[in-house]
């Protein structure tokens, strides 16, 4: 609970443009993480015992501990997933330095291999910890600024009868991490922007 309300006041400055001390927050969440981990584990083996104890324990109880074992089991894994995320805040939120971010707003009324049609796209300004600012434009406003012509890939063009490729398409591929790079040549290519990362 305490770790859940450090991370809505946290979230909360970040919104609200506040500058954030990002070592000594992610030094109390790392801290916290790995103080729940550990204890998350004693629990879980604590509650192994338990049900291994059929001398001490009846059938029923030994079931009704079950569920809980699961739970600690699913909460552990979840928080060793989110230890190492922890550690790449600074990084993430430009602690010593400005960064932008490129946020990909996707309809998924609309599929594409991401997830969805990218309808808008935003500008996420941070630096020294502080969100600088976020800026929403129209997909429509930074294709039309594309020179020449990009060829779509084979099924967007007998699909979806494009005849030419822009940002709008550019996550045609189902790896995230592929479609970023589209992304960011297309970004490059219409409007001379370069940024930090997609989200």
């Amino acid at each position: 609970a305490q770790l859940g309300s450090r991370g809505r006041v946290l979230t909360t400055k970040l919104l609200a443009h506040d500058a954030i001390a990002l070592e000594q927050e992610t030094n109390y969440l790392t801290g916290s993480v790995t103080l729940l981990i550990d204890q998350t584990a004693v629990l879980v083996e604590n509650l192994a015992e338990l049900s291994a104890q059929n001398s001490r324990v009846s059938r029923a109880a030994s079931l009704r501990i079950s569920p809980y074992t699961a739970k600690l089991r699913q909460l552990q894994s979840q928080l060793e997933t989110i230890s190492p995320a922890i550690a790449l805040l600074p990084d993430i939120l430009a602690a010593n330095e400005r960064k932008k971010y490129l946020l990909v707003f996707q309809n998924n009324m609309e599929l594409r291999p991401t997830g969805g049609f990218i309808g808008s796209v935003g500008f996420l300004r941070f630096e020294n910890g502080k969100m600088l600012d976020l800026v929403v434009e129209d997909i429509y406003t930074i294709d039309g600024q594309l020179e020449g012509q990009v060829e779509p890939p084979p099924p967007l063009k007998q699909y979806l009868g494009e005849a030419n490729w822009y940002l709008r398409d550019a996550n045609w591929d189902p790896d995230f991490a592929r479609s970023s790079e589209q992304i960011q040549w297309f970004l490059d290519k219409e409007i001379a922007a370069q940024v930090d990362g997609v989200i």
